[in-house]
C-alpha cells in the first residue's frame, strides 16, 4: 500500500468505544428521536431469559441521556425511544 497525503477532512469518523468498533444497532438506537421505533435481528445469548441485546440497547440510551421501551420476541429485538418527559 503506497502512502498517499490526504486533506484531514478525509479522516473518517471514529466509530470505537473502548477500542471496540460501535455496533450499527447502537448507532441507529443513539440516532432515535422520540417515538421513534426500529427492529434488528437479535444475535445474543439469552440468560435466564434476559435477552443481551436488549440489555445493551437500554444501556446505550442511558448513556445518551434518554429512556426507551422495548422486547425481544422471536429473535428480534423491538426498542422505542420514549418522548421526553419533565
Amino acid at each position: 500500500m503506497a502512502v498517499t497525503k490526504i486533506d484531514p477532512s478525509e479522516i473518517p469518523e471514529k466509530r470505537q468505544f473502548w477500542g471496540r468498533p460501535v455496533s450499527e444497532e447502537t448507532l441507529a438506537i443513539r440516532a432515535l428521536q422520540p417515538g421513534e421505533a426500529i427492529k434488528f435481528p437479535c444475535r445474543w445469548k439469552h440468560h435466564h431469559g434476559n435477552c443481551s441485546g436488549y440489555v445493551a440497547a437500554y444501556s446505550t440510551a442511558a448513556k445518551a441521556g434518554f429512556k426507551l421501551t422495548g422486547r425481544c420476541r422471536d429473535g428480534v429485538v423491538y426498542v422505542m425511544r420514549l418522548p421526553e418527559t419533565s
